[in-house]
């Protein structure tokens, strides 16, 4: 229901009524002054605003089932709206065991505050800066600590009290100078035993050794020329030629595996390559044609400690190379040898095969050793006088011998005043083959000769 006011000539004081609303001009605006009737205004009351027009505010009451009052507050201001207040559930945190999110902050508590108010992180901070930290502290002062039972035998952090009471259980209570001997440099007197061992009975030459696990034991002096041994890490003295040194030998021709005997943790080896292959060649009368010889395998010697009983080495022993093929009449038919394989002893050490003679007149060069404590190059292959010669060079040619190793020598040139010879194999282990020969009066062709296989040996006291 729109209420239409009278709007000019107004006095203070001045009254109107419309229905059984009563209303009073206060010089400013219509004050309500209550009903004219005993009636309730009704479930609703209708504002015009200050424009005369068809939209109105209308304040509506639900039916009360009893007697119920608002009270507006008595200040300025605007009314809020339910819809104006944000949801609860997604802005506020609840009172009880709220979760927070983001960076909240809070009031720093003054140090050494210990109520239930909440700590920030400089606080905590500031707090945590007064204590040495769990892992490795370094504490200044006087730290002090529980003093643990006497014999206690743990972690727990011992207290200058419970050293002394342990310290007391194993020395005299005089402190004198003259009773204890100084750690550096002590002069003893009187009978002095270490560890069960009576000093008088010691004499020059005999041996202390540990016997077990905080425990001497005396070796007495041996005789003049015994050397000393060690079973089972016990030492004991033994004549010369029954100890000491390496004296068992286990060779390997062929790849394999060394198993190593009981009692036994120092070898020395000796490893050597394959000798290489000489060259062959064709035949054709009227021309020379003679072999180059292949290179010998190198060989690596070392002594090796620190091995396990009955653990295993694992053994390569390089194959000779082979003889370069007899190549049929054929006026420069010189073929390539093959270089000799590689030998090692384990990880240990190891030695190359000898280079081949090659169909180029070049001869086998020297295989070499690795990782030993002395490393020798085998000898390299010889060249002979001439790769393809006329008719009348017959007299001197020759084809070019095998290169030696550390074993021996290759094999020897061939040399004939007429005819064709093939090529010899390596003499030694790892020796190098020579090449073939083949004469201008011959059309017969001959294949080099082979490289030597090479060699492991391995020595050690058995």
């Amino acid at each position: 229901m729109a209420i239409n006011f009278p709007s000019s000539g107004l006095t203070v004081g001045q009254t109107f009524q419309q229905a059984d609303r009563a209303w009073e001009w206060d010089g400013e605006k219509w004050k309500a002054t209550g009903t004219t009737s005993t009636n309730a205004v009704g479930a609703s009351v209708t504002f015009e605003g200050a424009t005369d027009d068809a939209y109105e505010t209308t304040l509506t009451v639900i039916d009360p089932t009893a007697d119920r009052t608002i009270t507006l507050k008595n200040a300025s201001g605007t009314v809020a709206f339910t819809s104006d207040i944000p949801t609860v559930a997604g802005v506020y945190a609840p009172l009880a065991d709220p979760t927070l999110t983001g960076t909240p902050a809070a009031p720093t508590a003054a140090a050494n505050t210990s109520t239930t108010q909440v700590a920030t992180t400089a606080f905590v901070m500031t707090e945590v800066g007064d204590y040495a930290p769990l892992a490795s502290p370094t504490l200044t002062g006087t730290p002090a600590a529980p003093t643990a039972a006497a014999n206690t035998n743990t972690t727990q952090v011992a207290t200058t009290a419970f050293v002394m009471t342990e310290v007391g259980d194993y020395l005299p209570t005089a402190t004198a100078a003259s009773t204890y001997a100084p750690l550096a440099d002590p002069t003893f007197t009187g009978n002095v035993t270490v560890q069960s061992l009576d000093m008088d009975d010691i004499v020059a030459g005999d041996i202390i050794y540990g016997s077990g696990a905080d425990t001497l034991a005396r070796l007495a002096k041996g005789s003049d020329d015994e050397v000393l041994t060690l079973a089972s890490g016990i030492p004991s003295w033994a004549a010369a030629g029954g100890g000491g040194g390496l004296s068992t030998y286990q060779v390997f021709t062929s790849s394999g595996t060394f198993t190593i005997p009981a009692g036994v943790t120092e070898v020395r080896v000796w490893v050597t390559g394959g000798g290489g292959g000489g060259a062959g060649t064709g035949a054709s009368t009227g021309n020379t044609q003679d072999g180059p010889g292949g290179g010998g395998g190198g060989t690596a010697i070392e002594k090796i400690t620190g091995l396990t009983p009955a653990g295993t080495v694992a053994v390569t022993v390089g194959t000779g190379g082979a003889g370069g093929a007899a190549n049929g009449n054929n006026t420069a038919g010189i073929t390539n040898g093959s270089s000799g394989g590689t030998s090692s002893f384990g990880a240990y050490c190891s030695a190359t095969g000898g280079g081949y003679g090659g169909s180029s007149g070049n001869a086998g060069w020297g295989g070499i050793g690795s990782g030993g404590d002395l490393n020798i190059k085998g000898n390299g292959g010889g060249v002979g006088p001439c790769t393809v010669a006329s008719s009348s060079d017959q007299s001197n040619a020759m084809s070019g011998h095998g290169g030696g190793s550390y074993w021996g020598g290759g094999s020897y040139a061939s040399n004939l005043s007429s005819g064709s010879i093939w090529g010899f194999g390596g003499e030694a282990y790892g020796g190098g083959g020579s090449g073939a020969k083949s004469r201008a009066v011959s059309s017969t062709s001959f294949g080099g000769g082979a490289g030597h296989a090479g060699i492991v040996v391995v020595e050690y006291v058995a």
